[in-house]
């Protein structure tokens, strides 16, 4: 039996997403007693499991087990005869403004950044970041900041604040910054190593590569790339696109930058889509052909807000550490207590 990494469960308003070895930790208020948990995930049938049921099983530890949703080769062929994939990229691109948010709105997201030699986790960083985003388009401003954080272990990859006499983590802001690094639809020409930039659409090739499923429809597999830097930049960058058949919207992006790799994973909510999930990877300390160390970000998106939307003070200033936001144990306890 194999696991299911990063499914999206949602509840009521509120949700989460499997870790890579399909473990989750969902809180459950008794508001959510007579609500159904609501699995899905590109490739598997959805799943539909009363709240009130769950709760009386008699078990710590919930196992669910999702069916692989395999397509029928001719249903295959006769999605892949409709456009060649930069065409279907092309209107994905173009279906931005209706699938995507041009309204400002609000996340709130459990973050983990993990110091790894390869074998063991040295170190482990924790955050809740709320963050402010004005829009899926061009030039729209963005900011996080961190209210939660919870670290255990001891990083190697740190710096000396001169000022504050301090050592810190080297990736200690990653929380605030990376989910806009990752999830860059709609940014346009202001950015480099991306799609969503005419100029790098341009020039990148394009491939269909099959079919998938999610939530009862199709979606396209589509790899880019062009196997060498575009323009003088330092580095190549290529990528997979997962794209919905019926209205276009972007459901997963995975991208690759020189060593580092990015993957966004988005669900349709208030009848637009947004991320839930949020994942880089950034090794560290090279040795010949080889990294001694990796850097992994998770971000999971527990909350959604398009209504009375708040502006976010910005968490990325000069002086900033992670030692500035208070460590509440009382709050971890409650809502992500530590496995035994």
């Amino acid at each position: 039996m194999a696991v299911v990494p990063y499914a999206n469960l949602s509840l009521g308003g509120s949700g989460t997403a499997s870790l890579d070895d399909g473990s989750f930790l969902l809180k459950v208020d008794d508001a959510d007693r007579n609500s159904n948990l609501i699995i899905s995930c590109i490739g598997y049938y959805s799943q539909k499991l009363s709240v009130d049921s769950l709760l009386g099983l008699e078990h710590n530890a919930l196992v669910i087990l999702m069916d692989q949703n395999v397509l029928p080769l001719e249903e295959v062929n006769v999605q892949t005869q409709k456009s060649t994939a930069r065409d279907i990229v092309k209107e994905a691109i173009d279906a931005i403004p209706q699938n995507y948010s041009q309204q400002p709105f609000n996340m709130e997201y459990y973050s983990r950044v993990s110091e790894n030699d390869g074998v063991t986790s040295l170190f482990l960083m924790e955050a809740i970041v709320k963050s402010y985003r004005k829009g899926y388009f061009e030039g729209a401003l963005n900011r996080s900041s961190i209210i939660h954080q919870r670290t255990s272990g001891k990083p190697t990859l740190t710096r000396f604040d001169k000022k504050k006499k301090i050592d810190y983590f080297l990736y200690e802001s990653v929380p605030m910054f990376d989910v806009f690094l990752v999830d860059m639809i709609g940014v346009g020409s202001r950015l480099k190593y991306t799609i969503f930039n005419e100029n790098y659409f341009k020039k990148v090739d394009f491939k269909l590569t099959g079919i998938s499923t999610f939530e009862g429809g199709h979606v396209f597999m589509i790899e880019y790339g062009k196997g060498e830097a575009i323009d003088g930049d330092l580095e190549v960058f290529n990528g997979r696109l997962f794209i919905a058949t019926d209205d276009l919207g972007i459901l997963k992006h995975e991208r690759r930058i020189g060593k580092n790799y990015h993957e966004v994973i988005y669900k349709k909510k208030h009848g637009k889509y947004f991320p839930y999930f949020i994942k880089s990877i950034y090794p560290e300390r090279k040795e010949g052909n080889t990294y001694r160390m990796s850097i992994t970000h998770e971000s999971i998106i527990t909350k959604v807000v398009t209504e009375k939307v708040e502006d976010v003070p910005n968490g990325l200033l000069m002086d900033w550490h992670l030692t500035d936001t208070p460590y509440v144990q009382s709050f971890w306890d409650a809502n992500h207590p530590l496995k035994n």
